[in-house]
């Protein structure tokens, strides 16, 4: 059985910290997760109101929290197809559609 079957991504190990961990380091917040409807009850990703979302995926790096902090209303940080992070007005629900926010190429830096 996977690991993801259970909890969210940002919520595994790496080293002795989750990647969500790291991440409200970084960001000086308390992560919330989108995951799949079943996860919901457990992972509760908490009240509909603006906020930044992280691919649960993607490990902090001082450029790559720079970048995110950087992102403005309505605009998505993608690495090629995938988005690392974004900045909604509204609430967002599992499996949203990436396509709303305004692509902002991650590239080498």
């Amino acid at each position: 059985m996977p690991l993801t079957l259970t909890r969210p991504v940002a919520d595994l190990r790496v080293g002795i910290r989750t990647v969500a961990e790291k991440w409200a380091d970084w960001l000086e917040t308390t992560p919330r997760f989108l995951t799949e409807r079943y996860l919901k009850p457990k992972f509760s990703p908490g009240a509909p109101t603006e906020a930044l979302y992280v691919n649960g995926a993607a490990l902090p790096s001082a450029a790559l929290v720079d970048r995110v902090r950087r992102l403005k209303m309505s605009e998505g940080l993608f690495w090629e197809n995938d988005l690392v992070a974004c900045r909604s007005e509204q609430f967002l629900e599992y499996g949203f559609l990436t396509t709303q926010f305004q692509h902002q190429p991650l590239g080498q830096e």
